[in-house]
């Protein structure tokens, strides 16, 4: 009987990381694809009408997906007013997510432009998501979902996913411990 159940368990668990790949190769296609036409939308390419705003709003989204060239972007947009109003703090936030990937030209900004702002900006929460969880956080989870829905997209993470991790990983106990080893 503990044989088929671990060959179980195994063939569950490898489906959900093939499942987990497919989904993240997906969302990073989405946000390339939403960077691109961002791009087009900043520069008025590709047939785009030049339009900051919709660039604005393609490459928050991509942001949010994690994708590095439009963190990237959203600081440079920012910090010089290309077609929207100039906000260090706010660049700082993009800069300082790219920065963390890896560029070290969003690191200089970051460096020459102080610190971010401290919440993400609105555009970096998925409506979606925070008004789904919020409806199903009950009040003794409301400071865990605050904080998720904070963090979670500093990191390319839906609040939906990390949330849906706490629950099952530890149904929000926080003196939960794992039994692996």
């Amino acid at each position: 009987i503990l044989l088929p159940t671990i060959l179980m368990a195994s063939a569950l668990l490898s489906f959900s990381e093939s499942s987990l790949a497919i989904e993240k190769e997906e969302q990073r296609e989405r946000a390339a694809t939403l960077r691109i036409d961002g791009r087009s939308h900043e520069h008025g390419e590709n047939g785009f009408p030049r339009n900051p705003e919709k660039a604005f709003e393609m490459y928050c989204e991509a942001a949010r997906l994690g994708d590095l060239e439009a963190q990237y972007s959203l600081g440079w947009m920012l910090a010089n007013g290309r077609g929207i109003p100039r906000d260090d703090a706010t660049a700082s936030y993009f800069f300082a997510l790219a920065a963390k990937q890896g560029d070290s030209h969003a690191a200089k900004m970051l460096a020459r432009l102080g610190d971010p702002v401290a919440t993400p900006p609105s555009c970096m929460i998925s409506r979606e998501d925070e008004d789904d969880l919020a409806l199903q956080v009950p009040p003794d989870q409301k400071k865990i979902f605050e904080l998720v829905s904070k963090l979670a997209p500093e990191y390319g993470i839906s609040p939906r996913l990390a949330m849906a991790i706490i629950r099952t990983e530890s149904n929000f106990n926080p003196a939960a411990v794992s039994p692996k080893k």
